[in-house]
C-alpha cells in the first residue's frame, strides 16, 4: 500500500536541520496506514515528520496513542478583525538592524516552542532556529516588519513583535516582552500597533500561532480581541536511520 503522497517535502527544515524533514499530511489515519507511512518514509531517507492532528480525529488520535506518540505542542491559531479603532501607539516604532537584545527577545518567545521542547534536536538548534527567524524579519523585504518597545534604541528594546505578508494575510510572527517588563501593558501596546500596522495594508484580519501550553500568551491575545481559529496536536515522528 503506497502512501507517499501523503508525505509533503520541507526543504527549509532539512537544510535547517541537517537531515531530511517532512510532514505528514493525513486524516483519520488507523494504525496500520500509519505504520505504513512511517515505513515508507524511512525507506525514503526521511528523519523525521511532523504531524498535525485535528482535536476531533479520534482515529488518527488512537493511531498516535497505539504507536506510543505523544504531542509535542497544542497548536492554536487565533485570528481577529480588523476595525481600525486602534489608536497608534507612541511608544512602539519599527527597528530595521539587528541588535542582541533584539536577538535574546526572540529567543525568549520560543520558550513553549516545540523545536525546544523536543530534547531530540540538537542542542541550540531552536535558538539559532527563532535568530534566523529574526533576521529574515530584519531585511527590510515588503513583507516582513519589526517592531520594538519602547521607541528609541534597539539596546534598550523590552518587548518586540514581527508581522509578516503571506500569501494574502498578515500574521504575527514572533512576540516577546523580556522577563523583568512582564504584566505592565507592553505586550498589549504592540498588539495594538500591529494592528494598525495590519489594517493600513489593507487586511481585514490579522492571525498568530501560539502553543496551547504558553498559557499567558493565549490569555493575551483572548483579552485583545482575538479568537481561537483552529487548533492541532503536533507530533513529532522520528525515525533514526539504520546504520
Amino acid at each position: 500500500m503506497l502512501l507517499t503522497h501523503l508525505l509533503t517535502d520541507l526543504p527549509w527544515d532539512s537544510t535547517f536541520f541537517g537531515f531530511r524533514v517532512g510532514q505528514l499530511a493525513a486524516k483519520q489515519l488507523s494504525e496500520e496506514q500509519l505504520q505504513a507511512a512511517v515505513a515508507q518514509a524511512r525507506d525514503l531517507g526521511y528523519g523525521l515528520l511532523y504531524w498535525f492532528v485535528d482535536p476531533t480525529d479520534a482515529v488518527s488520535l488512537a493511531a498516535a496513542a497505539c504507536n506510543s506518540l505523544a504531542a509535542v505542542d497544542d497548536k492554536r491559531i487565533y485570528t481577529v478583525a480588523l476595525l481600525g479603532k486602534e489608536k497608534q501607539p507612541t511608544s512602539v516604532q519599527p527597528a530595521s538592524e539587528a541588535h542582541p537584545k533584539l536577538v535574546a527577545l526572540a529567543v525568549q518567545s520560543g520558550v513553549y516552542s516545540r523545536f525546544r521542547t523536543d530534547k531530540r534536536f540538537a542542542a541550540g538548534a531552536y535558538e539559532q532556529l527563532y535568530t534566523q527567524w529574526l533576521d529574515k524579519a530584519l531585511t527590510g523585504a515588503p513583507t516582513q516588519q519589526v517592531l520594538i518597545y519602547p521607541a528609541g534604541s534597539a539596546a534598550e528594546a523590552q518587548g518586540l513583535l514581527t508581522l509578516e505578508r503571506r500569501e494574502g494575510t498578515i500574521q504575527i510572527g514572533l512576540l516577546a516582552v523580556d522577563t523583568e517588563w512582564r504584566r505592565r501593558g507592553i505586550g498589549q501596546q504592540l498588539l495594538n500597533a500591529a494592528k494598525r500596522e495590519a489594517y493600513a495594508a489593507g487586511f481585514s484580519t490579522l492571525q498568530v500561532t501560539t502553543q496551547g501550553a504558553n498559557a499567558a500568551a493565549c490569555r493575551l491575545y483572548e483579552q485583545n480581541g482575538f479568537t481561537l481559529h483552529q487548533r492541532h496536536y503536533v507530533f513529532h515522528i522520528w525515525l533514526p536511520q539504520e546504520e
